[in-house]
């Protein structure tokens, strides 16, 4: 029995975490090598009977004494919070402080876990997640998550910004994001959607329309990507809602005029040629056949135009022309 303290201290020296004894004022009475290294303490006498929270931030210490005052009553507290070592290093300590049974004063044990690298990348994960929310916000575009395991959809602010609905009106279901297809077009999309996650896909894409609130609707181009795990499962489609409506009108105008244009110009060279055909009939020669044939174009062109007609000498013929004047 008499090896069992040792032994004791020995398993404490042995843990990769800080670990201290306090005692029933909370004064630091024993601190593991581990703890002494990574709290940077080059002697535990630096901190030999020191008030541990005194060791803490100023502003941290409340708390510290807050969780003390709890383990003495239920046994255990635990809290997570930032402290510089003796050096100076800043650190995050998750932290576990237990009463010690068989004293009515109540020692304390403390085990304190660096857990500065965690902090960190969850930091670095509430930043993006700021960036993305910021984006969201100013983006013009809807985006959306389906959570392909609960048939969920999450939807950004531009569900509401683009299509007109309320906060409340938006429902988070696969079954409203399908209703609001218009009908002509949902068996088609909801088809493709289902077979590029069946299929193995990666990415999909469509062009459709989707209902607004006053019962409109407008034209979309939409896409996304589906994140599957390791084993290939389906687990969520990610992806952006773009309105495209006045890019399909301004397209369709495009189509209409160039349609137009081409039809005039085929109705001018199918002009163009029968004047031609007749003048070759009644020319006698090449220099008759063109002062015949331009000056049939030039009357076509004076038919059509506002300008005025000159005359133009070329050799021995004379040609009557619309000025650019």
């Amino acid at each position: 029995m008499s090896d069992t303290p040792d032994l004791a201290e020995a398993l404490l020296q042995c843990s990769t975490d800080c670990i201290k004894i306090l005692d029933e004022n909370a004064k630091v009475q024993f601190f593991n090598r581990n703890g002494l290294l990574a709290m940077e303490i080059d002697d535990f006498s630096a901190v030999a009977n020191l008030y541990w929270p005194a060791l803490w931030p100023e502003d941290v210490r409340p708390l510290l004494e807050a969780r003390l005052a709890e383990a003495r009553v239920s046994g255990v507290s635990h809290l997570k919070a930032a402290c510089p070592t003796a050096k100076g290093t800043p650190k995050w300590w998750e932290i576990t402080i237990a009463a010690l049974p068989g004293s009515d004063s109540r020692r304390f044990v403390v085990i304190s876990k660096d857990v500065t690298r965690q902090e960190e990348l969850e930091a670095n994960d509430r930043r993006s997640l700021d960036r993305m929310s910021v984006a969201f916000r100013n983006s013009a575009d809807v985006m959306w998550d389906i959570d392909l395991t609960r048939n969920e959809v999450w939807w950004s602010e531009g569900i509401q910004s683009l299509f007109g609905y309320g906060a409340d009106q938006v429902g988070s279901s696969t079954q409203w994001c399908h209703e609001h297809m218009h009908p002509d077009d949902r068996e088609r999309v909801v088809e493709s959607m289902t077979a590029a996650v069946a299929n193995g896909d990666v990415r999909w894409e469509s062009e459709f329309r989707y209902r607004k609130a006053d019962g409109g609707y407008l034209e979309v181009h939409d896409q996304g990507a589906i994140v599957r795990d390791a084993a290939g499962k389906a687990l969520r489609f990610v992806g952006t809602m773009k309105d495209v409506t006045a890019r399909n009108a301004a397209s369709a105008q495009e189509r209409q005029m160039a349609a137009e244009l081409a039809h005039r110009m085929n109705n001018t060279l199918a002009v163009i040629t029968g004047i031609f055909h007749r003048s070759v009939k009644s020319s006698a020669s090449i220099d008759e056949l063109a002062q015949v044939f331009g000056s049939r174009l030039v009357a076509m062109a004076t038919a059509n135009s506002d300008r005025p007609v000159h005359t133009v000498m070329r050799g021995n013929h004379r040609y009557r022309a619309v000025t650019n004047k």
